[in-house]
């Protein structure tokens, strides 16, 4: 087992930010992760209102998320512990040219079903800055959001 899966669930599980940012989910999102140092593969998602993630292969993914090892323990080291201090922190990593930070995302899924799925909540719940980044990269709107998406859509494995 990574040695980071433990810190990444209890993370993402029981803390109170992880927690809020889990609700907007809904039955049958679900996000494959990769943690890039071993390449251990682990399912999150939501049950009963709850988020959970566990080892295993997801199986019908909405999207990929490669992690790398420094990304995680950012992550865990935010400073401003909400909901909008996590969303940019997971935006900066994905923005960054480190590659030992570098989150890389695929989507497997189609703008309806990552919008049927809660997606798209997160527009709203990361407030202003968080709006404001994705302005910056050109994809602050949804019909931008939308030609990304049909851009970057890969099959999953």
């Amino acid at each position: 087992m990574n040695p980071r899966y433990e810190k990444l669930r209890a993370f993402l599980e029981d803390h109170p930010a992880a927690r809020e940012a889990a609700k907007p989910l809904k039955t049958g999102a679900a996000i494959r992760i990769v943690l890039t140092d071993d390449g251990s593969e682990y399912t999150y998602t939501v049950r009963r209102g709850c988020p959970v993630f566990e080892p295993g292969k997801t199986l019908d993914p909405d999207v990929t998320l490669s992690v790398p090892p420094g990304a995680v323990d950012s992550l865990l080291s935010v400073t401003e512990q909400t909901v909008q201090g996590y969303g940019l922190r997971i935006l900066e990593l994905a923005d960054t040219d480190d590659l030992t930070l570098k989150i890389r995302g695929a989507a497997h899924s189609g703008l309806g079903r990552l919008w049927r799925h809660g997606y798209f909540n997160y527009l709203w719940m990361g407030g202003r800055q968080f709006v404001a980044y994705l302005r910056r990269k050109g994809v602050g709107t949804i019909s931008s959001i939308q030609e990304r998406l049909h851009s970057a859509r890969k099959p999953a494995d």
